[in-house]
């Protein structure tokens, strides 16, 4: 089982970001767009997970004290940088804070369980979508100045929620994101 820890959007945020993308759709095609009901804040990358660990992955979840949380839609943006997209995503706001200390929690509650933690900042963030590979630069750097002049979205505000763990099953269509 591939797996991964994440909260879960609201229907009204990833409606937003899905107008975002429908912006974005027709200056920025070489981009493959997450399908709304992927759409997720990802706290945790688990991998390849044997079965019998989900009873434990599961109860260390339960037990986590989660806060309350506030997040608010922020900029656009692209990892690596903007003139150099990999992939293209929405920022958060608000209480970012509380939100890398949640990521730190569930961190630890797995690695406490036998899973690794890969040492590397957290950059809470919604992905909206992978560029293709093969571009050359300048397709490259204009997708960075559409995504420069793009409006970015609404500033709606949701409550984080708890951490659930998802399974991810890829295809040759995409990736397809299920509760274990």
């Amino acid at each position: 089982m591939r797996l991964f820890i994440a909260l879960e959007l609201p229907s009204a945020i990833r409606d937003e970001l899905v107008s975002v993308q429908e912006r974005m759709r027709s200056t920025a095609p070489p981009v493959r767009w997450v399908v709304p009901e992927n759409m997720h804040l990802t706290l945790q990358f688990l991998g390849e997970t044997p079965p019998e660990r989900l009873a434990g992955l599961k109860a260390a979840l339960a037990d986590l004290a989660v806060p309350d949380i506030t997040l608010h839609l922020g900029p656009l943006g692209a990892f690596p940088h903007l003139f150099q997209p990999a992939v293209v995503w929405v920022g958060l706001a608000g209480d970012v804070a509380a939100l890398r200390g949640l990521q730190a929690t569930v961190c630890a509650a797995t690695a406490a369980r036998g899973f690794a933690h890969k040492e590397r900042s957290f950059y809470p963030h919604l992905t909206l979508g992978r560029v293709r590979e093969g571009l050359n630069q300048l397709r490259l750097e204009a997708l960075g100045a559409t995504l420069e002049r793009s409006d970015p979205p609404r500033a709606l505000a949701w409550a984080a929620g708890r951490p659930l763990l998802f399974e991810s099953t890829l295809t040759p269509q995409g990736p397809i994101y299920t509760r274990p």
